[in-house]
């Protein structure tokens, strides 16, 4: 069940420097567009120690220009409703970004939240997923809602917790950042207005598979990329040896493939 929301606790937050004291109320939301490439960078650059620790896109971030900026943007910016990427607002300072992606099925939907370092630990995050669960649950009408984080994850995980979803199943994925462990939690909160419709155990069946599709069609990719550069390692050195450039030793396993295959096509 979610847990209460503090309000009078969480009303103020100190002052850190990046921002001053505020009210939850002055924190807004909206799409991204272009024009928050800058805000986007100013970002990335008081976080950079940081950012890339579970952010695959963002390990290199120091390395960055204002055009790698202004394409993460430009292509945050054309996601449509209700998969779409928001970003949380100080009056013109960036303090997060926040995105819907499609969960396991099309009754639920993921958030995927990143908050700057210097607003971090001031509730926002926190605060930026429960706003933004109740607006898929009204608005979008979804009946749970997903976060995927890494175990490593403590920060999220908390996040998670406070806001009340439940861990339901792990799975294994490539490492995403510096410190990605590659072992993803799936926590999930539900609609209350679907709870008899839906429940935590449809989540822990195993049947229920959380590898994305993306990942086996990358994997499908990177095997025949290592199948065509073995191909043409094996084309060189053969080139090579009939060329006398190597000895014919260092082309015994191909030697011994082909008389293979061709007992196999005589049989």
């Amino acid at each position: 069940m979610p847990k209460r929301i503090n309000k009078a606790r969480r009303n103020k937050f100190r002052n850190r420097g990046f921002v001053p004291t505020f009210d939850i109320g002055e924190i807004y939301f909206r799409p991204l567009t272009p024009y928050d490439a800058l805000k986007h960078k100013n970002l990335c650059d008081v976080s950079r120690n940081t950012i890339g620790n579970f952010l695959g896109w963002a390990v290199n971030i120091r390395t960055w220009k204002m055009k790698d900026h202004l394409k993460w943007i430009n292509d945050h910016s054309k996601y449509q409703a209700p998969y779409e990427a928001l970003g949380a607002f100080y009056e013109d300072q960036l303090l997060g970004f926040f995105t819907y992606s499609p969960a396991h099925d099309f009754l639920g939907v993921q958030i995927c939240y990143y908050v700057s370092d210097k607003a971090m630990g001031r509730g926002i995050a926190t605060l930026a997923t429960e706003t933004l669960v109740q607006k898929a649950f009204t608005l979008g009408g979804f009946g749970y809602v997903e976060l995927h984080i890494d175990v490593e994850n403590l920060g999220s995980k908390k996040v998670a917790t406070k806001v009340g979803f439940e861990p339901v199943i792990t799975y294994s994925s490539p490492k995403s950042g510096t410190l990605g462990s590659g072992t993803m939690q799936v926590w999930v909160l539900i609609n209350p207005a679907k709870r008899d419709q839906i429940t935590l155990e449809d989540f822990k069946e195993e049947k229920f598979e959380y590898l994305a599709l993306a990942y086996q069609n990358l994997q499908f990719a990177l095997a025949s990329a290592r199948a065509m550069r073995e191909i043409t390692d094996k084309l060189t050195r053969a080139r090579k040896a009939l060329a006398g450039e190597i000895p014919l030793s260092e082309v015994q396993d191909i030697i011994e493939e082909q008389a293979n295959r061709q007992e196999r096509s005589v049989g």
